[in-house]
């Protein structure tokens, strides 16, 4: 449908931008981006927060003439998000007079599905998740809302079998969505080893400076950040942590497997999607993760990825894959996740628990 719609904007020489919340999701649309790269969004986004665009630079005149923005997996972002970019339209097409509209009376299609994943908020309850959505947004009370629902018909290929289990497998996810069903390598073994720092002059307890010492900072582990220690060797599958060239299929997510390994550079294979095969380089760079638990900021240099012989469900999400093993020793603690897990493929039988 995105790629309809794209398309129709397009044959007639006008522009229509495609972004995606996640980048594994916006490397399956057509010069797919995702909303943060395109629309300069800030990390973290605040209530009082608006795009990086300035009103005489290139990206704010592709905003005034495009006619159509397509946001694929908006239920995934935080609401403040949208009035980012809202507020960031209006101030753009003041000069036309649209300033009072909504996004500054340019046409924007939100796409997702609510019953997966929503927005994730560190540390916080589900009362914090539900009012992070963007239908707790006024954006969301001041536009149409059209809801598609999918209708599987399946004219050649696989079997009346198949066709009539495809179809009892989606009708069987739907309920599980709404909340109506409940069920149940060989080779030289490499470590790598980060270097760690923090900017001290910004700290002035001289007993936490005592406490900031190598041992301690490799100690530290958080979200989105790589190990200080990485263990590896040739076929280990890892996975990106950060993105890096997504025409090249490289983002958050990516997964890829060790072909060979040098010290400051790995050489990898892509795995899955459209760029599956293809060889590529990841280098170690500088990271510092955008909202951490400590009250310094701790700048780690290290390989931008993590073994990955499994992924989280959070992190599946947006992918299409042909078999699926489920690991779920206990009960799984957010809203769609088993919904997500089950919905990566396209029959009952292709998913094991």
């Amino acid at each position: 449908m995105w790629r309809t719609l794209a398309n129709a904007i397009r044959s007639k020489h006008d522009i229509c931008l495609i972004v995606a919340t996640s980048g594994i999701a916006s490397l399956l649309l057509p010069s797919g981006r995702t909303a943060h790269s395109r629309f300069k969004i800030p990390v973290p986004t605040l209530d009082n927060s608006t795009c990086n665009i300035t009103y005489l630079e290139d990206s704010a005149d592709l905003l005034r003439e495009e006619k159509l923005i397509i946001w694929d997996e908006a239920p995934m972002a935080n609401k403040w998000c949208f009035k980012a970019l809202d507020k960031t339209l209006k101030d753009l097409m003041s000069s036309y007079g649209n300033s009072d509209k909504v996004f500054g009376g340019k046409v924007v299609v939100f796409g997702g599905d609510f019953r997966q994943i929503l927005s994730v908020i560190p540390r916080g309850i589900r009362s914090d998740v539900v009012h992070a959505t963007i239908n707790a947004s006024y954006i969301w009370h001041s536009v149409e809302v059209l809801t598609l629902t999918k209708n599987i018909r399946l004219t050649s290929g696989p079997t009346e079998h198949d066709r009539a289990e495809i179809v009892e497998f989606s009708d069987w996810l739907l309920k599980i969505g709404e909340g109506k069903i409940g069920e149940p390598n060989d080779g030289q073994l490499r470590d790598y080893f980060s270097s760690n720092s923090v900017d001290r002059s910004k700290i002035h307890d001289r007993d936490m400076l005592d406490v900031l010492s190598p041992e301690f900072l490799s100690s530290l582990r958080t979200s989105g950040l790589p190990n200080h220690q990485i263990k590896l060797k040739v076929g280990t599958p890892i996975m990106l942590l950060r993105n890096i060239d997504q025409s090249e299929g490289l983002c958050n997510g990516t997964r890829l497997i060790v072909a060979k390994m040098d010290s400051h550079v790995l050489e990898t294979h892509i795995m899955g999607g459209k760029k599956h095969g293809n060889i590529v380089y990841i280098p170690k760079m500088n990271m510092s993760p955008s909202q951490f638990p400590w009250p310094f900021k701790l700048s780690r240099r290290q390989f931008p990825i993590i073994v990955s012989y499994v992924m989280t469900i959070n992190k599946s999400q947006g992918q299409s894959l042909d078999w699926v093993g489920l690991y779920i020793p206990r009960d799984v603690f957010t809203h769609g996740q088993i919904y997500v897990a089950l919905s990566r493929v396209m029959t009952k039988k292709e998913s094991k628990f």
